[in-house]
């Protein structure tokens, strides 16, 4: 994390990192930075707890690193592939974060975490008596239907920026007229969804 966030703030050279301004609504900009990585940080924290609370410190634990390095490591690699062209398109790339995981900030992996254990809790409660297989498949289909709200927001969220060319907190770059699209986001990033959710 420490040199993926040097290289990204100081040699953006090494992982091509595209020049664009982010969704910034606070000066001077680390202190955004700083306010956006705290928060995920501290709600992490909550849902850690919790996570203890409910399948002990052993589990918990493994559900954190896991989620974090797991779905961290898929989303690099969509990140990185296409735009090191191993796969024959652009993808996607994050506009703004303070500590990087690779090419992914900090608090999108903390993102994950947060969300794949709320999904993964919530179906569990509504049905406690069914497998683990059911409960990953529900749990994607609940991740799913939260992402239909994030992502269109957060792919336009350079519109309340302090910055008139802000783009959004991410930038989607495959062409509309290439592939199927729902609120304007490509359809493959639903499915995306619910397979890192399920899978892990």
């Amino acid at each position: 994390i420490i040199l993926s966030t040097l290289a990204h703030h100081i040699f953006p050279w090494i992982f091509k990192v595209p020049n664009v301004i982010g969704p910034y609504t606070i000066e001077p900009i680390w202190l955004d930075l700083l306010t956006i990585d705290i928060g995920s940080i501290f709600i992490s924290i909550l849902v850690f707890y919790h996570s203890v609370k409910s399948v002990g410190l052993f589990r918990a634990a493994s559900f954190l690193y896991g989620s974090i390095i797991y779905t961290g490591l898929q989303e690099c690699f969509w990140i990185l592939s296409g735009r090191f062209k191993i796969l024959p398109f652009e993808t996607y790339f994050f506009t703004k974060g303070g500590i990087w995981f690779l090419e992914i900030p900090v608090f999108t992996c903390l993102g994950w975490y947060i969300i794949a254990w709320c999904s993964f809790y919530i179906s569990r409660v509504i049905f406690p008596n069914k497998g683990y297989n059911f409960h990953a498949v529900l749990a994607g289909i609940f991740a799913v239907s939260f992402d239909f709200f994030i992502d269109p927001v957060m792919v336009n969220l350079g519109s309340i920026s302090i910055y008139d060319n802000a783009q959004g907190l991410w930038v989607w770059l495959t062409d509309p007229a290439q592939c199927f699209r729902i609120f304007s986001i490509p359809f493959y990033n639903f499915v995306g969804w619910f397979l890192v959710i399920a899978l892990y």
